[in-house]
C-alpha cells in the first residue's frame, strides 16, 4: 500500500517486509505498506530510515516499491520514518510546478511539455520557442497570487463515469484508480505525487534561468526554502557589491553603470599610452638597427606580435631578438624581413637553456619560457649565435 497517495504529511509508519534483494550493490527491501515516495514522475525519492537503518534510495519496480538500504535489515516488522525535510521541500516543488503549469495554461494557452524536480532547482518545459520577460514576470506574479491565496490542494479519487465529467489539464491513459490534485478553482491534474495541504504551504515561486531545447523553452524554478536561499544568497551578494562601490544597494545599477563607463574611459586611454610606448620603442629599437645588423632588446607589457611585424617592415634587412618579461614567463619573438634566415639555431639555445617552445616560420619564430635569472645570457649566446650564422 502506497501510504503516500493518501497523506503527503505522514512521516512515520509500521510495516512488514514482503521481499529483498539486491539492487546497485544495496539491500533493497519491499513492504506491505510505505510512506517512502519512489523516484517516479520527475520527482525524486524520499530518504529516511527502517528501523534506524538510512534508506538512501527508493525505486519502483512493476509496482514494487523497493527501499534500498545502507546496511541490510534483520527484523521482518519495520518502523519506518521519513526524512521531512526533504519530503516538505519537494512537496513545495512539485505543487509549485501545478501552479506554473496551470498559470501559463491560463494566462497564455500555453501548454506544459514534462517537468524535473531536481535536488538543487526544478524545471518545466514548455510548448513555446520564445516568451517575453514581461509576460515571464505576469505569469510569474499569477503564480504567486495562487500561493497567498492559500487555497486548499486536495485528492481526489474519481469514478470512470465521473472523470469522463472532469476538465483536465492533462488527461491520462488509465481509466481506472486515477488520483487527481485538486488546487481549488485553478489546476485540476493527474498525478501520483506529493503536495502541501493549502497552496500557501508553497511559499514562495521563483524563476531563476532558462534555456532553448531543441526549439522549447525551459525554464528553471525554485519555490519555498529554496527560494528563500536564493533571495538569501542574492541579497547578501549585492550588499556586498554595494559595499565595494560604497553605494546603496538601491542605488547599486547606476553604481555599475557608472563604473562601467569610466573603466571604458580608462581602457581606451590605457590603449592609447601603449600605442605611444609601442610606438618609441619601435623608434628607439629602428634607431639602433641603422648601426647593428642583429638588435636584442627587453620590452614590457606591449603588443608583442604587432611591434615585429613592424620592426619587419620597417628595417626589413635588420634582424630582431626581442624578449618580453611577465610575471612568471619570457615571451620572445625573433624576425627578419630577409626570407633566407633561419632563427632555428636560436629557438634550439631557448630549448635547450630554458626548456622554451616555439615555432613559426624560419625567419618569424615566436614562444615562451618560464622566467629565468640568465634570460640576459641566454639572449646574448642567441644573438652570438646568430652573428655566426651571418658570417
Amino acid at each position: 500500500m502506497k501510504l503516500y497517495l493518501h497523506d503527503s504529511y505522514l512521516t512515520d509508519f509500521e510495516a512488514e517486509v514482503t521481499g529483498e534483494k539486491s539492487i546497485d550493490n544495496y539491500n533493497a527491501v519491499a513492504l506491505d505498506r510505505t510512506a517512502f515516495y519512489p523516484l517516479s514522475g520527475g520527482q525524486q525519492h524520499d530518504t529516511g530510515e527502517l528501523n534506524g537503518i538510512r534508506v538512501v534510495r527508493v525505486v519502483m519496480e512493476s509496482d514494487i516499491i523497493w527501499h534500498l538500504l545502507e546496511k541490510p535489515l534483520q527484523q521482518k516488522t519495520v518502523r519506518g520514518r521519513i526524512d521531512w525535510n526533504r519530503r516538505f521541500d519537494f512537496m513545495q516543488q512539485h505543487t509549485a510546478f501545478h501552479i506554473l503549469a496551470a498559470a501559463f495554461l491560463h494566462q497564455k494557452g500555453i501548454q506544459t511539455l514534462s517537468s524535473h524536480l531536481g535536488e538543487e532547482s526544478s524545471t518545466i518545459d514548455l510548448d513555446v520557442s520564445d516568451l517575453d520577460e514581461n509576460v515571464l514576470a505576469a505569469i510569474e506574479t499569477a503564480a504567486n497570487r495562487i500561493v497567498w491565496e492559500n487555497r486548499p490542494v486536495s485528492v481526489k479519487w474519481p469514478q470512470k463515469a465521473e472523470l469522463n465529467k472532469l476538465s483536465l489539464r492533462q488527461g491520462s491513459e488509465r481509466e481506472e484508480n486515477i488520483r487527481l490534485i485538486d488546487i481549488e478553482a485553478y489546476d485540476l491534474d493527474p498525478c501520483a505525487g506529493t503536495h502541501v495541504r493549502h497552496t500557501g504551504g508553497v511559499g514562495l515561486i521563483k524563476f531563476i534561468g532558462r534555456e532553448r531545447i531543441r526549439g522549447k523553452l525551459r525554464f528553471y524554478f525554485l519555490a519555498g526554502s529554496r527560494a528563500l536561499r536564493h533571495y538569501q544568497h542574492s541579497y547578501q551578494t549585492l550588499k556586498s557589491c554595494s559595499g565595494f562601490l560604497t553605494t546603496g544597494v538601491d542605488e547599486l545599477e547606476a553604481g555599475i553603470e557608472k563604473l562601467q563607463a569610466e573603466n571604458k574611459r580608462l581602457t581606451r586611454e590605457v590603449i592609447s599610452i601603449q600605442e605611444q610606448v609601442l610606438q618609441q620603442t619601435e623608434a628607439s629599437l629602428l634607431q639602433r638597427a641603422e648601426r647593428e645588423d642583429i638588435v636584442s632588446a627587453c620590452i614590457g607589457n606591449l603588443d608583442l606580435r604587432k611591434l615585429c611585424s613592424r620592426l619587419m617592415q620597417a628595417q626589413p634587412n635588420a634582424l630582431f631578438l626581442i624578449v618580453q618579461r611577465g610575471e612568471n614567463r619570457v615571451n620572445f619573438c625573433f624576425c627578419s624581413g630577409r626570407e633566407e634566415i633561419n632563427f632555428e639555431p636560436a629557438l634550439e639555445i631557448f630549448r635547450k637553456k630554458l626548456n622554451a617552445k616555439g615555432g613559426g616560420r624560419p625567419n618569424f619564430l615566436q614562444g615562451s619560457a618560464l622566467r629565468s635569472e640568465d634570460i640576459d645570457s641566454v639572449v646574448q649566446q642567441a644573438v652570438d649565435l646568430m652573428r655566426l650564422e651571418l658570417t
